[in-house]
């Protein structure tokens, strides 16, 4: 049982030490961003046709709801508030941008 067990473990080891190799090979094109000047999850995030990338409310610390806007640009991030917090919303990109 103990055998068992110790392969196991090892082949759950091994199996999450190769996830990120496996993922730096998937084909995707990954890139490091600065870190965000507000931090966020939940977000609801568009991609521009202009290359901009906003990130939409969401929850801050201690699962506060957010009233702003991340744009990401070219490497820097600004942020812009607005009168209520974006809690649960969506957003699509139109046709024209």
């Amino acid at each position: 049982m103990k055998r068992k067990l110790s392969l196991l473990a090892a082949l759950i080891c091994l199996l999450f030490q190769n996830t990120k190799s496996q993922s730096d090979n998937a084909g995707g094109f990954f890139t490091d961003l600065p870190p965000l000047p507000t931090e966020r999850m939940a977000t609801v995030n568009v991609s521009l046709s202009d290359g901009r990338f906003l990130s939409i409310g969401g929850h801050g610390n201690n699962f506060v709801s957010l009233n702003s806007i991340l744009i990401y640009n070219a490497g820097n991030y600004s942020e812009l508030t607005i009168p209520y917090p974006a809690d649960g919303c969506s957003a699509s990109r139109l046709k024209d941008g």
